[in-house]
């Protein structure tokens, strides 16, 4: 540590007028971006803890629910949805929504590699999505419950996607290959991959557990 001792800071200012229900990171910045009920996505600067607010994407006419940055910071992109299924595609730098197009209401997470594909929850179907186009490619069906959770491993080439009562992994060309269902009254509520290991699939439940789902299926 240098002989410095961390500080923890709050923001002073209101974030948003209604729950947040998102938060991420810029890759390769002091940004983060958060969206609300309140129809807002904010970007700020965590730099600058007195005042982080760097700017305001208006545009969602409803709940915005999640939102992911494109994973190259130089691409300067931004995903959102909302509850009425709108998905938009922002440009960071000029805060201005570049496309608008329905597939997804609940979470969107766009893959960590190149970021050309994007996955969106709506209702028990996972949309894949050509960022660039906003045409929907594969529908990947299974789920008997909505999607509450999606992740993509490091590669790009896996995706997994948690309902409350079951978890699947799916390959680059939309097969189902890992299908876990839970026990008694647990109720999955996210996943990720682990960071290093792109064979265990970490989720979470209702009760604060955590519970590691070994994936064997490998890719070659």
């Amino acid at each position: 540590m240098n002989g410095r001792k961390d500080e923890l800071y709050e923001s002073k200012s209101k974030l948003h007028d209604g729950v947040i229900t998102d938060i991420k990171f810029r890759p390769e910045s002091k940004m983060l971006a958060t969206c609300s009920h309140d129809t807002l996505i904010k970007l700020w600067d965590w730099s600058f803890p007195e005042n982080m607010c760097v700017k305001k994407f208006r545009g969602h006419r409803d709940r915005v629910m999640s939102l992911d940055f494109h994973p190259q910071a130089a691409v300067n992109l931004l995903a959102s949805c909302d509850s009425k299924s709108w998905i938009k595609v922002w440009d960071v730098l000029k805060g201005v929504c570049k496309r608008s197009f329905k597939g997804g209401s609940r979470v969107v997470r766009i893959e960590r590699n190149a970021g050309r594909t994007m996955a969106a929850a709506a209702g028990n179907v996972v949309n894949l999505f050509d960022i660039e186009t906003g045409l929907r490619t594969q529908e990947l069906k299974g789920h008997g419950l909505d999607v509450v959770g999606i992740c993509w491993d490091r590669s790009g080439r896996q995706l997994a996607s948690v309902s409350e009562d079951s978890v699947r992994v799916w390959s680059g060309t939309g097969e189902c290959v890992r299908a876990c269902h839970c026990n008694g009254t647990t109720r999955f509520k996210t996943c990720t991959f682990h960071p290093v290991d792109p064979y265990l699939l970490i989720l979470g439940s209702h009760r604060v557990c955590i519970y590691i789902c070994v994936y064997i299926y490998r890719l070659f």
